[in-house]
């Protein structure tokens, strides 16, 4: 994803993470439990905590990168190992209270929209500017964690919904 500049990013981070909350206002805590809304029984529940996890990944990435130390994308996994690092996120977070997995995405959101809001226009948008973003800029990772997973999450929940109504 390419941004014109700082507020792009930003304007479009807040546009997803809005829709996507929209959304699950419409839902009741029965339907945020459904084992249907996608891939292997996940619920809404288990698609907060993984987006939770994921804001959690680059908020590590950037502070242990830091220091040069940053394992990605998570200690013990390569990025071709990601199908079983979600199925794993999945498990780990399988028995989370709904209320506490919102509660915690949107505490992360929070703190990466925060980690966003205090770049540069230069540290968020040009490639090179922190060392563990090798040649990319950290809107590669900021955009993935947040935007591509709310439009993800908005897609899977819209699908489910779409053939609960058939």
């Amino acid at each position: 994803m390419k941004f014109k500049d700082k507020k792009d990013f930003l304007t479009t981070s807040e546009l997803e993470w809005n829709r996507f909350l929209d959304l699950l206002k419409d839902l009741d805590e029965k339907q945020k439990l459904d084992n249907s809304v996608w891939g292997e029984g996940w619920n809404i529940r288990d698609m907060m905590a993984h987006i939770h996890e994921w804001h959690n990944m680059v908020l590590r990435w950037h502070k242990e990168g830091a220091k040069g130390t940053v394992e990605m994308p998570a200690p013990g996994y390569k990025w071709s190992e990601t199908p079983k690092l979600n199925h794993d996120i999945f498990e780990r977070y399988r028995n989370m209270d709904l209320k506490e997995a919102e509660k915690k995405m949107k505490s992360t959101h929070g703190k990466l929209f925060k980690l966003a809001e205090g770049l540069s226009k230069k540290e968020l948008l040009q490639p090179g500017q922190f060392s563990w973003c090798g040649k990319n800029a950290i809107t590669t990772y900021l955009a993935a964690a947040i935007i591509s997973h709310y439009r993800w999450g908005l897609k899977k929940i819209k699908d489910w919904k779409k053939t609960r109504k058939q």
